[in-house]
């Protein structure tokens, strides 16, 4: 009896030892979507307070190393770092965005998909 319970701990033991682990990792991007930064409001000519943001997934996870150019596009504006990388989490965030000297709507865009950024 004692040597069944020895054969079956080294069993348990080499069930353990053998799991693997498989690391996922996100496909290309399809989707661009607002992050952070939208609505917000700022004295005509000055800066937002929250630099403007997006997220870049395969559909479901975030995907890193994708090159997002942020364009003010109406109203007047101008961005510095108006392209970024995403990072591990997906997301891009320009530098800062100034808002034009004329009160009025103002506008930041990201006119194309994203590209890989060079390796």
């Amino acid at each position: 009896m004692v040597n069944q319970k020895r054969i079956l701990l080294v069993l348990a033991l080499i069930l353990v030892s053998t799991l693997f682990v498989v690391p996922v990792i996100a496909g290309e991007a399809t989707t661009i979507a607002i992050h952070g930064g939208n609505i917000q409001s700022a004295t005509a000519g000055s800066a937002v307070t929250t630099p403007p943001s997006v997220i870049v997934t395969d559909g479901t996870n975030p995907v890193s190393g994708f090159s997002v150019t942020f364009v003010a596009a109406s109203g007047g504006g101008s961005v510095t770092s108006g392209t970024a990388t995403t990072g591990s989490d997906g997301i891009a965030t320009v530098g800062s965005w100034t808002l034009g000297t004329t009160a009025g709507s103002n506008t930041l865009t990201v006119p194309t998909v994203p590209s890989p950024a060079p390796r």
